[in-house]
C-alpha cells in the first residue's frame, strides 16, 4: 500500500472499531434514560 491508501485505511478502521468499544449500555442508561435537571 502506498502512504495515502494506508492513511485512508487507518481512518476507516477507527470509524469501524470505535463503535464496538463504546459501552452502549452505560451510555443508554446514563445519558438517554436518566432524567435531566430542571431548567430555571
Amino acid at each position: 500500500m502506498d502512504d495515502a491508501t494506508l492513511a485512508m485505511a487507518i481512518t476507516i478502521l477507527w470509524v469501524v472499531i470505535v463503535p464496538f468499544v463504546i459501552p452502549w449500555r452505560y451510555v443508554f442508561v446514563h445519558y438517554v434514560q436518566k432524567r435531566g435537571d430542571r431548567w430555571r
